[in-house]
């Protein structure tokens, strides 16, 4: 069950940073959103005027940081499994913030939820089996 938890959020902690850097690039070389498809007007009830800010919280907090993550739970880094449980968390409040906002896509909204969950999942699990 071990083995499958450390690959599984592997697996998802690489999915998550380079889908989010990929967002990220995109919301970032075009602030307005058009390039992705993403009206201007989704953020009308947010704090900001374009998507700058967003891609660049994007990239740092699902992208990168998911990436140096799954570098941790590769090599086995002490507390990897608490680190991998954290970013779950992050994605949760990360979407969380955003239906909040008004920003609901479900295409893409509903599956990152249940990457969040299982992050969290994998995470408890490897911590549960850690001995």
């Amino acid at each position: 069950m071990k083995k499958v938890a450390r690959i599984t959020s592997i697996v998802l902690l690489i999915l998550l940073g380079i889908s989010a850097l990929i967002g990220a690039y995109g919301l970032v070389g075009d602030p307005s959103g058009k390039s992705a498809q993403l009206p201007e007007d989704l953020l009308d009830s947010t704090p900001f005027r374009n998507y700058l800010v967003p891609g660049l919280l994007l990239g740092i907090f699902n992208g990168l940081l998911s990436l140096a993550i799954a570098v941790l739970v590769i090599i086995r880094a002490r507390f990897h499994e608490w680190i991998v449980i954290f970013q779950g968390c992050v994605l949760i409040v990360w979407l969380t913030v955003e239906v909040m906002m008004g920003i609901y896509l479900p295409a893409m909204t509903l599956p990152y939820y249940v990457i969040g969950i299982l992050l969290i999942v994998c995470g408890s699990v490897l911590r549960y089996h850690h001995n």
